[in-house]
Parts: C-alpha cells; structure tokens; sequence
C-alpha cells in the first residue's frame, strides 16, 4: 500500500491492478478514495471559513461605509486656532489610513473568498502544500504556508537592510 505522499499531477495509483486513481486530484482516504465523512468535514471546515470571511467583510464593509457618511457630512470649522486644525488633520489622516488598511484587507478577503469556491483555498500558492489548520485560524486570508511565509520575509528583510 502506498503511504500518503506528495505525488506530481502525471501520476497514478494503483492498487491491486483493479483501479487507477489521480493522486492529485483530492486529500487520499482508506485506499485512495475520499471518504464521505473526510468530505463532509472538510466541507463543514470551510463553510466556517466562509461565514468568518463574510462577517469580516461585512463588519469592514460597514465601517468604511460609517467613515464615508460621517466625514461627507463634517465641515471644518472656518475660523479654528491652527493646534485644534492640526489635531483634526492628524485624526482624519489616522482614520483615512485606517480605511485603506480595511480596503487591502477587504481585497484579500473577496479573494480567500473566490479561492474557497474555487477549491483552492487552503494551499500554498508558492509550494503547492496545504496550509495548516492553526494558520488558517490565524489568518484565514493568507495564501502562503508558514514555511514560504518565513521565505519570503527573509528575502524582504535582505532587500529592505
């Protein structure tokens, strides 16, 4: 029997020359087939993610929205002492930083969200691995293992210093 391996997309199991089975094609079960209860969790696993991504987007969704509203409506002061005009400046800079901070995360989250319907959310888009669950709980919208995570951090630490 063989053990679970990682096998390139050309190959092929075959047990006991009855049947011939992709191995890349999903996560092997008992000899090769998937099992209807693997299945059915795995599914169960990223309906969760999908509800936790879509509640992330909403609640980012409705905050840009607020900051939208709340900002149109504001009018500066015209006759204001320069220190209070400062301090307002700087807020609306944080908030304004803050939302595009959202609008990156918004981004990434539409897209965990097309890998998911996809089926391919939940590997690794360098090695082709599957992310680990704890990862993935961390960071639902990462699209890099923690192996080729660490990677590419050192290659950007090298090219920043």
């Amino acid at each position: 029997m063989i053990a679970h391996s990682r096998l390139n997309a050309a190959s092929s199991i075959r047990y006991d020359g009855l049947r011939s089975i992709d191995a890349d094609l999903r996560p092997m079960g008992l000899f090769g087939l998937v099992e209807s209860r693997e299945v059915e969790v795995n599914k169960r696993k990223l309906e969760s993610y999908r509800n936790l991504l879509e509640g992330r987007l909403a609640v980012l969704i409705d905050a840009s929205t607020d900051t939208v509203e709340s900002m149109a409506g504001e009018r500066p002061p015209q006759h204001a002492d320069p220190t209070d005009r400062a301090s307002m400046e700087t807020d609306r800079s944080f908030i304004l930083r803050m939302r595009d901070r959202d609008r990156k995360l918004i981004n990434k989250i539409e897209d965990a969200l097309k890998r998911i319907e996809e089926g391919s959310f939940g590997t690794c888009i360098e090695c082709g691995e599957i992310i680990s669950e704890k990862r993935l709980k961390a960071r639902p919208v990462t699209t890099l293992c923690i192996d080729c995570k660490e990677e590419a951090e050192i290659i950007e630490s090298k090219q920043a210093g």
